[in-house]
């Protein structure tokens, strides 16, 4: 007589739904990593026409009255947030409140050219160009709103 040897299908169901979980894991990772990409691209896309088309117009700042102003400019990649205070027709400070950037951390230094030129007709700062309009994007906001 042929013996057949049962075999004991608990233990491969537990692999097979082992494997289950794995591959739903690494399918969610994989998917999660797709929407991110697309997320970026998105904003990427948006910073770019943006940063493109950005002009920065002058203020005549002696003309501004007295008072604490702020402004913000986001173009998603690069994001700058402001409080300025403007005392008997000059900016005695800047605060710098918030500032998004990609690779353009140095930008911050033209707060200190604005500062000393009284002025946002200053040069932006090499390497960190979109950060540096973005920040005088913020200042220009800022200064043509109401004061706080």
């Amino acid at each position: 007589m042929l013996m057949i040897e049962k075999t004991d299908n608990t233990k491969w169901r537990g692999v097979m739904k082992r494997n289950r979980i794995i591959i739903t894991v690494l399918a969610l990772i994989l998917l999660g990593g797709v929407a991110y990409g697309m997320n970026y691209a998105i904003n990427y896309s948006y910073y770019q026409k943006v940063m493109g088309t950005v002009i920065i117009e002058p203020v005549d700042i002696s003309s501004i009255s007295d008072g604490l102003y702020t402004g913000s400019f986001d173009a998603k990649i690069t994001a700058a947030t402001v409080g300025i205070t403007v005392k008997d027709g000059e900016i005695t400070d800047i605060d710098l409140i918030k500032h998004k950037h990609d690779e353009g951390a140095q930008a911050v230094t033209i707060i200190d050219d604005v500062l000393g030129e009284q002025s946002l007709e200053v040069d932006v700062v090499s390497g960190a160009t979109n950060s540096s309009n973005t920040i005088l994007k913020a200042i220009e906001v800022a200064l043509k709103s109401d004061p706080k």
